[in-house]
């Protein structure tokens, strides 16, 4: 089994960039899927942009349930990696495969029939409705497609080899650039179209990445009609994976609720948040991928009994992202960088300015990202799955709506409440990931000399 070493071994600096570089760039081309989405729908109008930011939660809420469940294969994929068993990396990414197809299929079944209730509780009417329900029932389609791909990074990733999946991802952003502005103005489609070339775009992807996996040739080989159910490892995987699919599933139920608080303020107020999450998530495109290289490390290092690496990992990665993202936030927290970000993303000058505020609030703490991310991806790595979880959970139920409800009814803030809570709640649990981090390592410590 081919394994790069420089994991376990020499400059923990460079073994980070080398992995976190081609998640980063990963990461982007996913980012980018939505934010070519959010440009072409700025242009039709505050309404496409409402529907996508009400619905993009949603779809959220029921995809990261799974994702929890694969997470936890990831870890345990990474820990089989260190210690060189090979045997055990093929059998575990089977069993992924199994749980991956199996609650796609569920996935997509609740999306598409549910979405029009669910809406409707979260307040959507008239357009807005219209075209959010449009898009998610299409966007069904997507789920099946984004787990295909998931499996072929999760296989690599885990086996350091995070620089695979760029070119796989590359191709499907190059179709959407092309489909989306085709769709969505030339044939008039609006939401619908935006979805549509978002599917359309995902299924090459997935029709490769299956294609790579199961050839005989491959490393980790899947074999979808010869794989049969392990009980004991299915056991192992949710061991790890269910906390994290339960504490996922409710921190993004929590953003759907809070999308719905933001919709008293009106469509306006709806689309500069939808706009400023998607700046913000580019932002900290950089620091999740350096949590996801802080994981592969911390967990081949536990695989491999060298605790101090995994350790060391997470120090690096801390260093690195506060001191970029601290610097990336005040270059977008000026005026008039923040205005054209706005300008960019909305032809609507009525979303303009509350989108200026809120990347100004979010700009001033993105550094805080930088020690969330890194303790989480090492805390992650070590199997420590429930504690982020709960944390991340926190994050959203306790903080982020306490804040919001300080910001409303005892300071009367107004729909600058909703930035403020998103922004602060983020900076809140940065300081409790990163002190249970380090009551982790020192647990884990006595532990080991005892």
């Amino acid at each position: 089994m081919n394994k790069d070493k420089s994991i376990l071994a020499g400059n923990v600096y460079k073994a980070l960039v080398v992995l976190a570089v081609p998640i980063m760039l990963n990461n982007l081309l996913q980012t980018v899927y939505n934010l070519t989405d959010t440009f072409w729908l700025g242009r039709l109008g505050a309404e496409h942009m409402a529907a996508i930011t009400l619905v993009s939660p949603l779809q959220s809420f029921i995809t990261s349930f799974g994702g929890g469940l694969t997470a936890g294969g990831t870890v345990i994929l990474s820990h089989d990696f260190g210690a060189g068993h090979k045997d055990k990396c093929r059998h575990t990414a089977n069993q992924i495969f199994i749980l991956m197809m199996a609650f796609s299929v569920l996935a997509a079944a609740i999306l598409f029939f549910g979405c029009s209730p669910i809406l409707r509780g979260m307040g959507a009417e008239g357009n807005v409705f219209t075209y959010a329900a449009q898009y998610q029932r299409i966007m069904a389609a997507d789920i099946p497609l984004i787990y295909m791909t998931s499996l072929y990074n999760i296989v690599h990733n885990a086996a350091g080899k995070t620089g695979k999946p760029l070119a796989l991802n590359l191709i499907g952003i190059i179709v959407n650039m092309v489909l989306d502005p085709l769709f969505i103005v030339v044939f008039g489609w609006g939401a619908s179209g935006a979805a549509l070339a978002t599917v359309l775009a995902k299924l090459p992807c997935a029709v490769i990445a299956m294609s790579l996996l199961t050839c005989k040739k491959a490393d980790i080989r899947i074999m979808p009609f010869k794989v049969k159910p392990d009980i004991k490892t299915i056991g192992s995987i949710a061991k790890v994976g269910f906390p994290m699919a339960i504490g996922n599933s409710a921190m993004q139920f929590g953003f759907v609720l809070m999308s719905k608080s933001v919709m008293a303020y009106g469509t306006t107020a709806v689309a500069a948040y939808g706009i400023g999450n998607k700046i913000n998530g580019l932002v900290s495109t950089p620091s999740s991928a350096m949590s996801n290289a802080v994981s592969i490390m911390s967990g081949q290092s536990k695989g491999a009994n060298m605790r101090e690496r995994g350790i060391s990992a997470m120090r690096a990665g801390i260093i690195m992202m506060v001191a970029l993202l601290a610097v990336t936030g005040f270059v977008i927290s000026r005026v008039p960088v923040a205005t054209a970000l706005a300008e960019f993303f909305s032809s609507d000058k009525t979303v303009i300015p509350d989108t200026v505020n809120f990347l100004g609030v979010m700009a001033a703490m993105a550094w805080t990202n930088g020690v969330y991310d890194s303790a989480k991806g090492y805390l992650n790595g070590q199997g420590r799955t429930v504690s982020t979880v709960t944390i991340n959970a926190l994050r959203i139920w306790a903080f982020r709506f306490a804040i919001l409800f300080i910001c409303q009814h005892l300071i009367g803030m107004g729909v600058e409440s909703i930035w403020y809570a998103v922004t602060y709640s983020n900076a809140v649990a940065s300081v409790v990931m990163g002190v249970y981090a380090v009551i982790a390592i020192r647990i884990d410590g006595r532990k080991q000399t005892a």
